[in-house]
């Protein structure tokens, strides 16, 4: 099986469909943006602004909100939205409700504790006031009908096109698509930062590399007040 090489010096990867996945050690030390580097050899597109604003503060990892009117970031050319393993701290015990980027080899360490970590694609949004977040879209339709999961990634589709909001219509098992009257205004995307600056800035220090982090003892069960002492 041939292997290709990576960006930023990484060790080669093979094909991620029948291959085993880098090893816990070969991935010490990288940064998230080593990490985006390594995804972008291994994976395969998850789904198929004119005015430019100044530098982002603060970016949030999450849905876009309900009353808000926002428009999607297009994936980028040939590449398509990043996909990673992540977990909401929200759904977990003594944990920051924030979300979390697990490593692919660390979910394979996790066994059955790492089932319920899901592949989420990392789409960016912006609402009419500038406030950017990064939606994570789950890339499984688990625990939901076929019908919620197809909606929601048309509701990713239109707001490339315009501006949208969305509300959940129960009775159809879908998501309601409302456009806003006024569709002149331009998305105000920031003009130093593109798709993967974008992404890294708003996972920041969110991303789990060791077995001790408080979102993977919660995840297993463990103790979150004693940790193992090296030596």
């Amino acid at each position: 099986m041939s292997k290709r090489k990576t960006k930023q010096g990484l060790p080669p990867v093979e094909d991620e469909t029948n291959s085993p996945l880098p090893t816990l050690e070969s991935r010490e030390g990288m940064s998230f943006a080593d990490e985006i580097a390594l995804c972008r050899e291994t994976q395969d597109n998850p789904l198929n602004g004119d005015d430019l604003g100044t530098e982002i503060i603060q970016i949030k990892v999450d849905r876009p909100k309900k009353v808000h009117f926002f428009r999607v970031m297009p994936p980028p050319e040939g590449e398509g939205y990043l996909k990673v393993r992540m977990v909401n701290g929200a759904e977990l015990s003594d944990v920051p409700k924030n979300w979390y980027v697990i490593t692919a080899s660390l979910v394979k360490a996790l066994g059955e504790y790492g089932k319920t970590i899901k592949r989420f694609a990392l789409v960016p949004t912006i609402d009419r006031e500038g406030n950017i977040r990064v939606w994570p879209h789950s890339l499984v339709s688990e625990g939901q009908a076929e019908s919620w999961f197809e909606s929601r990634k048309r509701v990713i589709a239109e707001a490339i096109k315009g501006w949208v909001r969305f509300e959940a219509n129960s009775h159809e098992s879908r998501y309601t698509i409302i456009w806003a009257r006024d569709q002149s205004l331009q998305p105000k995307w920031p003009l130093d930062l593109k798709y993967d600056d974008l992404i890294t800035k708003a996972v920041g220090d969110h991303y789990v590399t060791d077995l001790n982090h408080p979102v993977i003892r919660s995840l297993r069960g463990d103790s979150l007040h004693s940790v193992e002492k090296e030596g």
